[in-house]
């Protein structure tokens, strides 16, 4: 059985009290990746096996120090630890091709098949978060804001979104929080408020206007909660505040890409308290090909954002744990080190720091009070409309 939802222990308890014979009748519970795999190796279930670096993406279940499972936590969620598999490392090989795959797929059987690891984590190792006080910025559909740490951080931990994960590498910890409807915004407002679904000039058209308009877009806020957002803000949608007959498509798209970064702030600042500078930034996936946008983060962020050369993702730190696990590289973090190049740097432009940092404050403010009651009623008049 897969089970890939975003706590999985969750689900696996609910499985466990709503299906009879299910716990009788399970042998292991794992990931889809692995499962593939798996199924690829030809794989019994009793063989299953999970990476530690996916196994952080389960949230609780797992002690971050010895990477393995915690039957402390697991007895407390009701979880046989008999019905968890096993946990390797991401370069372990854990089976060969068999005979039957690779027939299907047209290769030779008996390749070797490695463990891999998290997307999230392969992000991080890739865009070059290899060493604690180094953040990334995965601007993707759902953005997500690495940072890569020593190890677990109290007041970090107690942050609402703030998610501890232990990295790919030996004794590789970061931190991550996410934006549900980050890059997914700036679709949405192409394909369903201007018209134009997979026109693939549409964002390039929209930085040239939104350029043209100057740091906090004529007064004009953004709440990116297209997709909701944490606990902390029930019933969170999107939001435009601002708007006057004079607003034009350039300022509320500028007032998108600030969003984001002021998103980023929020996060950015629990950091900075905690005695992590984040001078410097990485950025990767799609959002860092716009110039524009890297610079509002660099300016609303108080730090350098690097772009690397690269913009594979997650996929150049899978050829190079593949490499590494059959023997063709002999040093992964090394060779990390010398693949990661960059392209670009944006330098914060004080001016603008300043003016966003007012904003900032201003933008919270509103948050934290009317904001918050109005986003409570507006589901109580949904909640009203569906029944």
């Amino acid at each position: 059985m897969t089970v890939d939802e975003f706590m999985p222990p969750l689900i696996l308890r609910w499985f466990l009290n709503h299906y009879t014979g299910f716990k009788d009748r399970a042998v292991k519970v794992v990931n889809n990746g692995p499962f593939v795999l798996g199924k690829l190796a030809g794989l019994t279930a009793d063989k299953a096996f999970l990476d530690w670096a996916t196994m952080s993406g389960w949230l609780i279940g797992y002690d971050a120090h010895t990477r393995n499972w915690s039957k402390k936590q697991m007895d407390a969620l009701g979880i046989p630890m008999d019905i968890l598999p096993r946990i390797v490392k991401p370069w372990d090989v854990v089976g060969h091709l068999c005979a039957e795959e690779a027939e299907n797929m047209g290769l030779l059987p008996g390749i070797p098949i490695v463990a891999g690891a998290g997307d999230t984590m392969q992000s991080a190792m890739a865009s070059g978060l290899l060493e604690p006080g180094l953040s990334a910025d995965v601007a993707g559909t759902a953005s997500i804001f690495a940072v890569a740490v020593p190890g677990m951080v109290e007041k970090i931990s107690q942050t609402p979104g703030m998610m501890l994960a232990t990295g790919t590498l030996e004794g590789s910890y970061f931190y991550w929080s996410m934006i549900r409807a980050g890059g997914l915004s700036l679709r949405w407002f192409r394909d369903s408020i201007a018209n134009r679904a997979g026109d693939s000039n549409f964002y390039a058209e929209m930085d040239a206007l939104a350029g043209e308009v100057p740091a906090g877009s004529r007064g004009i806020l953004f709440y990116p909660y297209l997709q909701g957002a944490g606990p902390d803000l029930p019933g969170a949608c999107g939001v435009f505040a601002g708007l006057y007959g004079s607003s034009d498509r350039g300022a509320m798209w500028r007032s998108m890409l600030e969003a984001i970064a002021f998103e980023y702030l929020q996060m950015v600042r629990v950091y900075r308290e905690c005695g992590i500078p984040l001078k410097e930034m990485i950025g990767t996936e799609g959002g860092s090909k716009s110039s524009l946008w890297t610079q509002i983060k660099a300016d609303i962020l108080g730090g350098a954002y690097n772009v690397p050369t690269r913009s594979e993702g997650g996929l150049m730190a899978d050829v190079a744990v593949a490499a590494y696990g059959v023997g063709d590289i002999a040093d992964l973090k090394e060779t990390m080190r010398e693949w990661v190049t960059f392209r670009g740097r944006f330098e914060p432009d004080p001016k603008n720091q300043a003016v966003y940092a007012k904003i900032f404050e201003e933008r919270q403010a509103l948050l934290n009070s009317s904001l918050r009651d109005t986003f409570v009623s507006l589901e109580k008049i949904r909640r009203l409309l569906e029944n």
